[in-house]
Parts: C-alpha cells; sequence; structure tokens
C-alpha cells in the first residue's frame, strides 16, 4: 500500500502538509481540537504561517475557522525553520542557499 505524508512534529514544531485548502483546514481544525481539549493547548498566533502552492490568496493573511473561534495565518512565499527554508517553489537549492549565506 502507499503512504502520504500529511504532518511533521519536530519539539514544538508543527508542520501540516495539505493537497488542498479544505484539507488543510480539515487538518487545523482537527489538530487545534486534539490539542485544546486534551492539554487545553493554544496556537501562539505570531507563530502561523502558511506556504500556498499554485494558489493565488488576495492578502497577506488567511483565515481559518475552528469550532467556533478562528486562527489568523500569515501567508509566507518561504518559512525559515529547523534551520533551513520551507518553500513551495524548490526547497532543496533554498535549503542550501541559505546554510550557504549563513556560513
Amino acid at each position: 500500500s502507499r503512504y502520504r505524508l500529511s504532518s511533521v512534529l519536530w519539539v514544538d514544531n508543527c508542520f501540516l502538509l495539505a493537497s488542498d485548502l479544505e484539507q488543510y483546514s480539515f487538518m487545523v481544525s482537527g489538530l487545534t481540537s486534539l490539542l485544546r481539549d486534551r492539554f487545553a493547548w493554544q496556537w501562539k498566533p505570531s507563530s502561523l504561517e502558511i506556504i500556498l502552492d499554485k494558489v493565488v490568496w488576495p492578502a497577506d493573511t488567511m483565515t481559518v475557522n475552528v469550532y467556533g473561534s478562528s486562527l489568523e495565518c500569515k501567508i509566507r512565499d518561504s518559512i525559515e525553520a529547523l534551520g533551513g527554508i520551507l518553500d513551495a517553489a524548490d526547497p532543496a537549492s533554498r535549503s542550501f542557499d541559505t546554510d550557504w549565506q549563513k556560513g
């Protein structure tokens, strides 16, 4: 059988990988509910970022409704995380370029 990567958890970082905005909203809602209900955790608003690959969005933020509340995610072309750059266009070369520039 074939498996698809849908999320990556590393220490206090969580990356959700979705094929479309509907799937992303579903994943964010489910994870937010789980973290809230089990641990009384909530997202740090300043850390919410999203890369939209091949999606035109008319603003620099996107709001996701989660069971009566909303999360505002900053739309980015790339995100620096875990010592590299996540980029929808060419993740391998961006990460290499960032490491090269930092020395």
